[in-house]
């Protein structure tokens, strides 16, 4: 849960400092909404707890329960939206790499993009999860470093 809260407030502070060191091109005013977003998101996923199910955390039943608590729910939907927004930041970045004749950063954000936006299979969520906090983190990290390196 704190973890949650914690990345989440983190990503509220990348969004901030998103709005004001681009202040030019594509993505100016999206981007800094859309890391918002994803920041939010996380915030709500760490106060809407997850049901316990699939053996996570440990020691939790081993299969899907049957009805979705209310927290489950906004858990999931508030974790959808925050990974759709940084998915959608993605591709606006990798929009602005490619006007910018930056075909390396643009082709990476195409593919963390592609990453996030891939449809969770019950049979492999908690690796997919996983790669998902993975490439989000690296994504928001990168994105971290690059406008500290150009303010």
């Amino acid at each position: 849960m704190l973890t949650f809260v914690l990345a989440g407030a983190g990503a509220l502070a990348l969004a901030v400092g998103t709005g004001r060191t681009l202040t030019e091109g594509t993505g100016r005013r999206a981007l800094p909404v859309l890391v918002g977003v994803f920041g939010a998101g996380l915030v709500a996923a760490g106060v809407f707890t997850m049901d316990l199910e699939n053996g996570f955390p440990v020691g939790s039943p081993g299969g899907p329960v049957e009805h979705m608590s209310w927290h489950g729910i906004a858990h999931s939907a508030s974790a959808a939206v925050a990974f759709t927004a940084l998915a959608v930041a993605a591709v606006v970045m990798t929009v602005r790499c490619a006007r910018r004749r930056a075909p390396l950063p643009a082709v990476l954000n195409a593919a963390a993009a592609l990453v996030l936006l891939a449809p969770m299979s019950p049979e492999y969520m908690s690796v997919q999860i996983a790669v998902n906090g993975l490439v989000a983190f690296t994504w928001t990290t990168v994105l971290a470093v690059a406008l500290r390196r150009a303010s």
